[in-house]
């Protein structure tokens, strides 16, 4: 192979790296998955939530809040073991620290669902609501799959 061929495989090659490497490099974010709710069992007004969010920031975040327009309040809420019964109570909200991950799940941390407004499909939208590292306000839309 002579020089000038080399150089520019080796340039393409640099070039790829480069250009890969920029696509895989993502801004700091808070990233949801697996978001689901109960299913409101008729005669009920409540239900609970679950997801889970990976904060990919430097720093932590802390979820103070959500609402939905499918249903009248939404409180974030924990459980613990207590003289052998779980007890449920609810908090003022969850940190993730950066680089976490946080999961609500049946039995532990979740939202609280009340006072449901009519019927809702299999999707429902949520908005949760994280104080950021720099003291703001930011907001996350996440839609719930309904299982039964």
């Amino acid at each position: 192979m002579n020089k000038p061929i080399k150089f520019r495989a080796l340039a393409a090659a640099t070039l790829i790296t480069a250009l890969l490497a920029a696509c895989s490099t993502s801004e700091p974010a808070l990233t949801p998955s697996n978001a689901w709710l109960r299913a409101v069992v008729p005669g009920t007004d409540r239900t609970a939530g679950y997801v889970t969010v990976e904060n990919t920031f430097d720093s932590a975040v802390k979820l103070v809040g959500a609402s939905s327009p499918n249903f009248g309040r939404v409180e974030l809420h924990t459980m613990s073991r207590e003289n052998g019964q779980m007890q449920m109570r609810p908090v003022d909200g969850f940190t993730i620290e950066a680089g976490e991950t946080l999961a609500l799940k049946p039995s532990g941390d979740h939202l609280m669902l009340l006072f449901p407004r009519g019927e809702f499909g299999a999707q429902v939208p949520f908005s949760l609501a994280f104080r950021g590292p720099d003291g703001g306000l930011m907001s996350l839309d996440v839609s719930f799959t309904v299982q039964q």
